[in-house]
């Protein structure tokens, strides 16, 4: 019997939820890898939260840099995963595009994408190299985390999960405002917000290529006929329901999923 771990916050722990369940708060939660319970499957799924509860891998600025400072506790409890048997799952980050083009921006713009729709009139086109820069900058930790990881799990089978798409509705993100204060900002919009996350996927997996890892992408089936997160997965303003996974995790071997 195999042992897999899923490494991440938010996203992934609503995909370890499609799985199966887990009884533990939040600081639990982040103290240690945690059993996903009633999966169905022969093999065993952990996950381990990435949160700065952890202390699993916090990032300072060193002599040559950023560099990370790993818990020598977790560590030691997640070197079984290194094993050509074991599948690492890594959700991380993953709202970039939402901390960063969620709100609307002062002056309408508007990007090129070749997986988005057409431009809109009466907005500042943007050269989709700035866009791509200003989300690069976001992801510096995310691309360092997934060096760090690959580093700790040479020889088990390395995997990096797409975010889900974004939500087109802006009823259903007004009424989830979790970080974003609409009321002054209001919602940026959607065919921008599709774009944005596009480019974001290019660059993750971009990341995930070049440090060794299988990228899956976005289940299409899942997505509506626009490419945005079809509703039966809508999930507060930025996530995405456990029962979207379930594409993913057929593609992992464990294909049952939890009724949420």
């Amino acid at each position: 019997m195999a042992q897999h771990l899923i490494l991440g916050s938010s996203h992934a722990l609503f995909m370890a939820q499609g799985l199966g369940h887990f009884e533990a708060d939040w600081t639990q939660a982040s103290s240690g890898a945690l059993t996903i319970e009633g999966t169905g499957c022969a093999d065993t799924w952990k996950l381990l939260f990435l949160t700065p509860k952890t202390q699993f891998l916090v990032f300072r600025q060193g002599p040559n840099g950023i560099e990370p400072l790993a818990n020598e506790v977790l560590l030691r409890e997640v070197a079984p995963f290194n094993v050509p048997e074991s599948q690492v799952v890594c959700l991380i980050g993953g709202n970039e595009h939402n901390a960063r083009f969620m709100m609307a921006q002062p002056r309408p713009f508007d990007v090129v994408h070749p997986r988005g729709p057409a431009l809109q009139g009466g907005r500042q086109v943007v050269p989709r190299a700035v866009i791509r820069q200003l989300l690069q900058e976001g992801m510096a930790t995310t691309q360092l985390t997934l060096k760090v990881l690959a580093g700790l799990f040479p020889l088990a089978q390395r995997r990096v999960v797409a975010p889900p798409p974004p939500i087109a509705s802006e009823t259903q993100i007004r009424s989830h405002p979790e970080i974003f204060d609409f009321n002054r900002y209001g919602v940026e919009d959607a065919g921008v917000r599709l774009k944005v996350y596009e480019i974001m996927l290019d660059l993750l997996q971009a990341m995930a290529t070049e440090a060794g890892y299988t990228y899956l992408p976005p289940p299409p089936q899942n997505r509506d006929a626009q490419g945005f997160l079809a509703e039966p997965y809508w999930n507060i303003a930025t996530h995405a329901q456990p029962a979207y996974y379930a594409p993913v995790w057929a593609q992992l071997g464990a294909p049952r999923h939890a009724s949420v």
